[in-house]
């Protein structure tokens, strides 16, 4: 039994869940999420710094809490 067993490809049976493959395409996607989210951030960020100067760093520091909390959700950080 024991020398089926180390011959067994995954050919052989099915295996229910994430394959290599399957994880290394959704790193690409998170990554791609962040990088999306990083561009937003930024374009928010020199919108507000032309339209309150006074407060932008108030109003950024607050969205960059949030914002970099949903990365941590996203990348398990």
């Amino acid at each position: 039994m024991r020398d089926r067993l180390k011959n067994l490809t995954e050919e052989d049976y099915w295996v229910y869940g994430v394959t290599e493959s399957d994880f290394d395409h959704a790193i690409t996607i998170v990554r791609e999420m962040i990088d999306a989210r990083t561009q937003q951030y930024k374009e928010k960020e020199a919108r507000v710094r032309a339209e309150s100067p006074d407060v932008a760093d108030d109003i950024l520091d607050d969205v960059a809490h949030y914002c970099s909390g949903q990365v941590i959700l996203a990348t398990g950080l």
